[in-house]
């Protein structure tokens, strides 16, 4: 099953900020949304990391809870 996020996500995990983020998403390269919830649109973030990674962009996977 697909992980999906938000940007909130996408922020956290790029290591920039919202606005960054916002501009990344709108990019024409960057992968289309997997859909939309109430809170806005989610994408796949294993598509997300691998734009990431084949951009050059860093991409930080998070902590498992303990």
């Amino acid at each position: 099953m697909a992980e999906l996020g938000g940007v909130a996500e996408i922020t956290q995990r790029l290591g920039v900020s919202r606005a960054t983020t916002e501009a990344l998403v709108n990019y024409s390269g960057f992968p289309a949304p997997a859909g939309r919830l109430a809170r806005g649109r989610v994408w796949d973030l294993t598509e997300v990391r691998e734009w990431a990674e084949s951009n050059g962009r860093h991409w930080t996977e998070p902590e498992p809870p303990n």
